[in-house]
């Protein structure tokens, strides 16, 4: 193809994606495309600067809670990190999280609104935990906290019953 006479790349309308289904894309961008945190992988070189480390092979979901975290003075290197929902309904969701080095997870605090509310005792090396007895079709917010440094909070919706 010759760029220097026809559109290429983005500017090629024939490269636009369909906006997901949750969003209403009026103009959407050019190129754009959804990918799950998750599923995007650092396979380059382990990254340091001071207490942050982004590893090699580390997802993208996890570094993003490491930043977030180092943002608010804290330390991500003694921090849960990779947080998330496992598994929704309409009236459980299940939470995993990784522990990295030595720290305890010491609680599980949870609500909903991103002020939380509720905390109840975890079991020490507890990396997961199901949270049962839900509304339907609501936000919820959680928190993991352990004796070094605590998580990022997420917000997870139950399904519609």
């Amino acid at each position: 193809m010759d760029c220097n006479t026809r559109k290429c790349g983005c500017e090629d309308a024939g490269l636009q994606a369909p906006c997901p289904p949750t969003i209403n894309c009026t103009n959407p961008q050019p190129c754009s495309e959804v990918f799950s945190e998750q599923c995007i992988i650092n396979d380059v070189n382990e990254m340091i600067y001071g207490d942050l480390v982004l590893s090699k092979y580390e997802n993208l979901y996890t570094s993003l809670q490491k930043l977030m975290i180092l943002a608010n003075s804290g330390d991500p290197s003694l921090s849960p990190v990779n947080f998330r929902a496992t598994t929704i309904t309409s009236t459980e969701i299940t939470l995993q999280w990784e522990l990295q080095n030595t720290g305890t997870i010491i609680s599980l605090e949870w609500g909903i609104t991103s002020a939380l509310g509720t905390s109840i005792s975890l079991t020490t090396g507890d990396v997961g935990v199901i949270k049962a007895s839900l509304t339907a079709d609501t936000d919820y917010y959680f928190k993991v906290t352990s004796d070094t440094e605590d998580s990022v909070i997420i917000k997870v919706k139950t399904l519609t019953a």
